[in-house]
């Protein structure tokens, strides 16, 4: 049974319609938490009610539309095997099914390459949402293809937080003074992929608080802002390149 999606919160709906595949990065059980939550106010008839048998059975993972993975150890490739099988079967228009990769920091090359192409464009109705302990410890083509949900972060924490602040607001364009704080950084590849992770969290809470307090001049800024860096997540620095990388990205930002 399909839920009533008018009885779904709003955020919920717009997040997982502006993107089919979600990592939530933080301490297992409270990232494991955000996920039961998303299937329960996407599958529950009243939002998350937290009574019925179809929140009970999310809870349990033992619901019928949600298929649970977790690594023994580090994952293989026949634990996909169920995942490949259900997505050979198409979904009845409106129908949904969730495939819940749990420590996906712990998935191997192989693995990932699996992956990627059906978490950047799995069939209509399937969604892939994912946990991680940490987001260093999750290989780039992995977070290039999916929205990212820091559950523990902070700005205090962003690497590089001069351009960190840069980057997080539209006002004010000073190419020059960018540049010099740019050049004076000495940010590397790994710096610039964290950076670039940590601006998609900001922009994605700006995104959901423009919804909640139905401000769409915000919403659609940060809109645009965020599909700047799904673009330039997909074409990541090569060696040396990070600072070419991110003053690109600070004036398509700045260009809105």
């Amino acid at each position: 049974m399909v839920a009533d999606k008018a009885k779904v919160p709003t955020v919920e709906r717009v997040l997982l319609g502006t993107m089919p595949s979600h990592i939530w990065v933080g301490a297992h059980e409270e990232a494991k938490k955000q996920v039961v939550s998303i299937i329960k106010q996407q599958a529950c008839a009243k939002g998350e009610c937290n009574r019925c048998t179809v929140c009970k059975s999310i809870e349990q993972q033992q619901y019928y539309a949600a298929l649970w993975l977790y690594p023994e150890a580090r994952y293989t490739l026949d634990q996909f095997d169920p995942v490949f099988k259900k997505l050979s079967f198409g979904l009845d228009e409106g129908e949904q099914f969730f495939i819940v990769i749990q420590k996906a920091d712990s998935l191997s090359q192989s693995c990932a390459n699996s992956l990627l192409k059906v978490l950047e464009e799995p069939p209509p109705g399937y969604y892939f949402l994912l946990t991680a302990a940490r987001l260093d410890d999750l290989l780039p083509t992995i977070r290039s293809r999916c929205m990212i949900h820091t559950i523990s972060h902070g700005v205090s924490s962003v690497a590089h937080q001069d351009l960190f602040d840069f980057l997080t607001t539209i006002k004010g364009y000073n190419p020059a003074a960018f540049s010099q704080q740019l050049y004076q950084s000495n940010i590397i590849e790994r710096e610039t992929m964290e950076l670039a992770d940590a601006l998609l969290s900001f922009w994605m809470k700006q995104y959901k608080k423009g919804i909640t307090r139905d401000a769409p001049d915000r919403t659609a800024q940060a809109e645009k802002v965020i599909a700047i860096l799904k673009g330039a997540s997909k074409k990541l620095p090569m060696p040396g390149s990070s600072k070419l990388f991110l003053r690109d990205l600070y004036l398509q930002i700045k260009g809105l």
